[in-house]
């Protein structure tokens, strides 16, 4: 469980102090580990967040916690420009997220999709949008779905400007 004061101040916004608190504490949960592996990736330096949550993954039992914590390696790795090692973390973690929670795995999918979008190009992420929409219908996750439209319409965006290029 992550400390009350830790909670507001990632809810207020304020990453920093956030991590300061949770570094300031002589032992850490699971959780506050994961949130602080997450933080180090917003904030600060994503190879000690990939080195957190590699640690994590060793230790953790929860399913869900082992989801998050490869969702946090699979940001980490494509953050550092590890993109093939991300591309397989982020398919291993959708597919743990798939037993554990249907709207995570939808998440996971939307946050994949944009990722693929930015890391590869158009091909892989035109494969991963059927997945996507099938999993944010069947979970009912809106903010999976917003994804698919979000990648559609920049999938759209680039092949019309590749069009243009090519006149």
């Amino acid at each position: 469980m992550v400390e009350a004061t830790v909670q507001q101040l990632v809810a207020e916004g304020d990453l920093r102090k956030a991590a300061q608190h949770l570094d300031s504490k002589t032992i850490l949960t699971p959780s506050e580990r994961a949130l602080r592996a997450h933080l180090e990736l917003q904030i600060g330096d994503p190879a000690k967040s990939l080195k957190i949550a590699e640690r994590l993954l060793l230790e953790l039992t929860d399913p869900r916690a082992q989801v998050e914590a490869l969702a946090v390696k699979a940001r980490a790795l494509g953050r550092v420009g590890a993109i093939e090692p991300a591309t397989s973390t982020f398919r291993r973690a959708i597919s743990q997220a798939a037993v554990v929670d249907q709207a995570l795995e939808a998440d996971l999918r939307g946050e994949f999709v944009q990722s693929l979008l930015s890391w590869i190009g158009i091909e892989p992420t035109l494969a991963e949008l059927p997945a996507l929409r099938a999993s944010a219908l069947k979970s009912g996750n809106t903010v999976a779905l917003a994804q698919f439209h979000i990648a559609n319409a920049r999938l759209d965006a680039g092949t019309q400007r590749a069009r243009v290029e090519l006149e």
